[in-house]
């Protein structure tokens, strides 16, 4: 069983990568677990060396890469995914409560890898969502809700800053008194 030490950084970034897509589809749907598991299963393989039969095969390594408090809880958050990726019926307030389940093993895991990578390149988040000043209200707002932020950067020529969704609602009524297409306003002007 391969430690976490034994991982190439190349290994660690892809890792940390797939576990980031896998937790952003899975809040991208409220009912997709199953991609968070099939990047578990990933790891397990990359882990063990060898194939084993569904997620439940990789269980115990997996757990082995929680090596601090969190042991408890992620392995009972494991076994909880298991047994719903292996139930038929995936549908509804169950898968729902499957990806919570998913997205806390993942993020743990996560935190594990992060651990071992030593640079912000390592770690840093690729594809950055972000606003423009140019950009309107309305995509703005867009940008926000897909993405369920409360916040998004913004460039204001050399100096970056923080667009809050309460600033863009505030902005939004103040436009919709003096124009009747508000949405169409660039968030900064």
């Amino acid at each position: 069983m391969k430690d976490l030490h034994e991982l190439t950084l190349e290994e660690l970034r892809y890792f940390l990568r797939l576990l980031r897509q896998a937790r952003y589809a899975a809040l991208d749907d409220a009912e997709d677990f199953i991609s968070i598991c099939f990047a578990l299963e990933e790891i397990g393989l990359r882990i063990l060396g060898e194939k084993r039969t569904g997620l439940g095969g990789y269980q115990d390594a997996l757990t082995f890469w929680v090596k601090d408090a969190r042991q408890d809880q992620f392995s009972a958050n494991l076994r909880r995914l298991i047994g719903a990726r292996n139930d038929k019926s995936h549908t509804g307030a169950y898968a729902r409560n499957a990806v919570t389940k998913a997205v806390a093993v993942g993020s743990v895991l996560e935190d594990c890898l992060m651990a071992r990578l030593m640079t912000v390149e390592d770690i840093m988040t690729e594809g950055v969502v972000f606003a423009e000043p140019f950009m309107s209200l309305a995509k703005v707002r867009e940008l926000m809700l897909s993405h369920s932020f409360s916040f998004l950067p913004v460039k204001w020529g050399e100096k970056f800053g923080l667009l809050s969704d309460r600033e863009v609602a505030r902005l939004w009524r103040t436009y919709a008194k003096k124009d009747s297409e508000p949405h169409l306003t660039p968030c900064v002007t």
